[in-house]
């Protein structure tokens, strides 16, 4: 009988929160994308996503 490798994963929320000063949402929320720190990142294992096979 064959043997089979299956590589199986799951999307895990990544997020931080940051606080920019700006004039509009708009400027604070480009603000945040082009911001390259990610010291204070946590992870949302409860929001994780479902099992899936990504390959074989």
């Amino acid at each position: 009988m064959p043997a089979y490798t299956i590589e199986t994963t799951y999307t895990l929320p990544i997020f931080r929160h940051g606080t920019y000063t700006a004039d509009t949402p708009d400027a604070a929320c480009k603000m945040a994308l082009g911001d390259d720190n990610w010291d204070s990142l946590k992870k949302d294992y409860d929001s994780s996503g479902e099992i899936h096979v990504t390959g074989i």
